[in-house]
């Protein structure tokens, strides 16, 4: 009997099925969890894949329409099976690989259970073709069927695809080894490096000295702060953080608005930045092109449509195939679709690195070592316009493990000979670099500039004074070394016509006249306060600023104290050092949405009344044994929260009473990492807040802030994730007792966590869902992490967290929970978080239990949207 010709109908729909399947919903899953590594919206990009869509349909109808009978089933019975593949693909057997974080994906991670999804992927197969006439004659309800339950996470895809507008950016390695034929700016940061200890290496070491011909090595070079944080911005920019604004909305408008790759990118730089310490730079398209997001642009170019373009095409593909053939799409990083470019788009140029291109990072692949090798293979000048480089090494930076080549050698001890054993490897591989990019006929045509971001002011490593520095002042010495040495900064710069032997100047120059230095030698316009280093006289008088302050975490709002100092001399002697009377801390109070008291050494808490503290230090107070209290007003409901120093010693438990009514207490855990505690506070009106320590110790708890803010600054709207990755914004809602934010996700450190959100767009009539994406630190010494959730206080759920891959973990809110607060108190405790340092299983030696990479809370009723399982 001859089979029967499929219906007109049937042909129709399987033909439009095939593409809604293999492009259409797959490019909305794979944007809408990955939007932060794209830079332009769905609509823009879509119009690309449109064609496809139209085409694929087309194409299948004429296929089926035009086949005998016998090969048009067949035909179908191929375009089912593709659908199924696709839908069980896309939807279920979709796996977290992190391979948009640049490192090359763990193929064996669940390896058993992907094989046996293959295995699967075949039978059903098979069962299609022993089936065929069931499976042809139910084609349509089976086509219909998959369409349909693949169209249910739609709505919140798109939604969630909305994100692209309010989102923060990440940097890549894309195109970050080329450079142009034309002209280049070129500056590497050894994060840490002394000039005293550079100039002894040079001297000693007349090899190394020979590696840098051409340059001028200025000695004399400020440092505008003793730490990567703020120091990195005021290179790039010429200008100085001071506590006029909240950090991150400064860095934001410093970047965009007033940085030098910013303005070299505008004037048609190809601007591409790299660090070792990523949130140390703001990422925005518009002073990078490897920059992975564009905040919502309507400007699209060629260029960006094509770079997104490609770049979903490829996880479409990843998706879609088995997980078999994951590797082979992969391609080591290169994938495998290629948009044809015009002349305005640079070459996909990602350094995948082999076994046999690996010196410096076969062992170790930290951030310097990979520059290494991916400098070595990769660097090239293939572009026609100009380009920007930045390149932040982690070396010679604590601790001190590599010897003179490079090599590593173990954790050595904190002293200036090691120092300088460091010093002197990183001055040797990046003399190797150099000479790389002269083989490759990139410095000849480059402005090169060579600095620390700071000197080495935390650990006692000294200061050697040659006989051949100028004369050093007779007056009294005004500042300790330590201070100093944080600001001896290194600072070498050659221009393409520099040639000769090193030189050594001692001008009076600084950090922040990179961007005039640079600015001057393009010949651009100089709107900056710095001047090009080469246009400072040696013997000129020219006051500097350096601001001090010690290091409190990554994720702060303001620093403080921060500290200025005037520079006056040659910046080595402590002589030429002398306090400055502006106080910049009392510039907070200008920006902060509420109370803000600093307890150092001349600290806003003087203008408030307050009793029972000890005498005020460099940056803290201590507690006395009576309790030490605090006068402070509010309006409604606010958040109290303490920042303090490191506690260490025996584990201590803080009362905090206001108006005479305890409203809970702190532990601070012997050397836990924590440097922040928080409580709500429901009073209004004048309060008056007393802290009580239960031990007769309390000294050694040192406050550096106390802060006093409505909970409406923590206002958050339900079913809106929060990602704890660096790409998110949980530094909204974080309280305590996290680290700080990495590309995977912030892990806990403490003993406890909190998370406050406040909810005036609730409801408060029906249940809550509290919805967390985590993982656990668990090894075969520690099988298990014990969390018990609370919110406002309320005992949620006690979970069990004994997986390393990330779950979600989920807790109903009752509205009887959360109704009168109008807010939710989100706290973690871990029943025994671990050290892995004392496992032996790495050498990370916080106090750690779990690792968040998202939380959300849902009215009940509402899914909570799809987790991002690839990125």
């Amino acid at each position: 009997m001859n089979p029967l010709p499929l219906k007109e109908i049937d042909r129709i729909l399987i033909a439009a099925a095939l593409p809604m399947v293999l492009i259409a919903l797959p490019f909305i899953h794979v944007f809408a969890n990955n939007v932060t590594n794209l830079q332009l919206p769905m609509e823009i990009i879509f119009k690309n894949f449109a064609l496809a869509i139209g085409t694929l349909a087309a194409l299948s109808y004429a296929v089926f329409k035009l086949l005998p009978t016998a090969l048009e089933r067949a035909a179908v019975l191929l375009a089912i099976y593709l659908i199924v593949i696709g839908w069980l693909q896309t939807n279920f057997f979709v796996g977290s690989f992190g391979f948009m974080t640049g490192e090359t994906p763990d193929w064996s991670q669940d390896a058993v259970w992907q094989y046996l999804q293959a295995a699967l992927l075949l039978c059903i197969g098979l069962l299609m073709v022993f089936f065929r006439d069931l499976v042809l004659k139910n084609a349509l309800f089976l086509v219909f069927l998959l369409c349909l339950s693949s169209l249910v996470y739609v709505p919140q895809l798109l939604q969630q695809s909305d994100n692209i507008k309010i989102k923060k950016y990440a940097l890549n390695k894309e195109g970050l080894y080329n450079f142009s034929t034309d002209k280049n700016v070129v500056i590497f940061i050894l994060d840490s490096a002394q000039a005293d200890v550079v100039d002894s290496i040079f001297k000693k070491k007349p090899e190394v000295a020979a590696k840098f011909k051409g340059f001028t090595h200025f000695r004399d070079a400020l440092a505008a702060f003793p730490k990567t944080y703020a120091s990195i911005p005021s290179i790039l920019s010429g200008d100085a953080y001071d506590n006029s604004q909240p950090l991150h909305d400064y860095l934001e408008s410093l970047y965009v608005n007033n940085s030098l790759p910013a303005r070299l990118t505008a004037a048609g730089f190809d601007s591409r930045l790299s660090s070792s310490s990523p949130h140390a730079i703001f990422a925005h398209p518009l002073l990078a092109n490897n920059v992975s997001d564009l905040d919502g642009a309507q400007r699209a170019s060629a260029e960006v449509i094509a770079k997104d373009s490609e770049l979903i095409a490829n996880l479409m593909l990843f998706r879609l195939a088995p997980h078999v053939l994951k590797p082979l799409v992969y391609n080591q990083g290169e994938f495998r679709v290629s948009f044809t470019r015009n002349s305005l788009v640079q070459p996909r140029t990602i350094c995948a690195l082999t076994d046999e291109d690996r010196h410096y990072s076969m062992q170790r692949r930290s951030y310097d070592n990979l520059l290494l090798d991916e400098f070595s293979k990769c660097a090239q000048a293939s572009l026609e316009q100009p380009a920007f480089r930045f390149f932040h090494l982690y070396a010679p930076h604590a601790p001190y493990q590599l010897n003179e080549e490079f090599q590593f050698i173990g954790a050595k001890p904190i002293n200036r000979h090691w120092f300088t054993v460091h010093t002197e490897g990183v001055l040797r591989v990046l003399g190797d670099v150099l000479q790389q990019m002269e083989e490759r006929g990139i410095l000849q045509r480059s402005l090169v500039i060579i600095a620390s971001d700071h000197g080495e002011g935390e650990y006692n490593v000294g200061i050697d004074y040659p006989g051949d520095l100028p004369e050093r002042p007779r007056n009294e010495q005004k500042v300790a070394p330590s201070l100093v040495r944080g600001g001896m900064s290194l600072l070498m710069v050659k221009r393409p016509d520099d040639e000769g032997d090193l030189q050594v100047s001692d001008a009076p120059v600084a950090l922040t006249d990179i961007p005039a230095t640079a600015l001057d030698w393009l010949g651009m316009g100089n709107d900056t306060e710095g001047r090009s280093v080469f246009s400072v006289g040696e013997n000129e008088a020219r006051s500097r600023t350096h601001s001090y302050y010690q290091f409190s975490g990554w994720n702060v709002d303001y620093i403080v104290p921060l500290t200025p100092y005037r520079v006056e001399g040659f910046s080595w002697f402590p002589e030429s050092w002398s306090k400055a009377e502006t106080n910049l801390d009392a510039l907070i109070s200008d920006s902060f949405k509420g109370q803000l008291l600093t307890l150092h050494r001349g600290g806003t808490i003087e203008d408030y009344r307050h009793a029972g503290w000890t005498s005020a230090g460099k940056v803290a107070r201590g507690l006395t044994n009576e309790g030490s209290s605090v006068l402070l007003s509010a309006d409604g409901p606010s958040l109290l929260t303490v920042i303090h120093s490191l506690h260490r010693g025996e584990d201590m438990e803080v009362e905090v009473w206001v108006n005479d009514t305890n409203r809970g207490s702190w532990v601070f855990g012997d050397n836990d990492g924590q440097r922040a505690k928080s409580l709500v506070i429901p009073d209004s009106g004048e309060l008056n807040v007393l802290f009580r320590a239960k031990s007769s110790n309390s000294r050694k708890l040192r406050f550096r802030e106390i802060r006093l803010e409505p909970v409406s600054n923590y206002r958050y709207t339900p079913d809106t994730d929060i990602l704890f990755t660096d790409l998110g914004d949980s530094n909204r809602y974080r309280t305590y007792g996290w680290s700080r934010t990495e590309f995977w996700g912030t892990s806990s450190i403490g003993g406890s966590s909190g998370i406050f959100l406040s909810l005036e767009d609730a409801s408060k009539e029906m249940p809550l869902q509290l919805n967390m994406l985590l993982s656990g630190y668990v090894f075969e010494e520690a099988p298990e992490q014990v969390v018990e959730v609370l919110v406002n206080g309320h005992l949620l759920e006690t979970l069990s967290v004994n997986k390393k891959s990330k779950n979600t973990y989920s807790a109903t809110i009752e509205p009887s929970i959360y109704r009168d607060k109008n807010y939710l108190d989100i706290s973690l405790r871990y029943a025994a978080p671990i050290r892995q340092s004392l496992l032996g299983v790495s050498g990370d030696s916080r106090l750690q239990s779990v690792a968040m990479e998202k939380l959300s809370v849902t009215e009940v009723g509402l899914e909570p949207r799809p987790s991002s399982a690839t990125r």
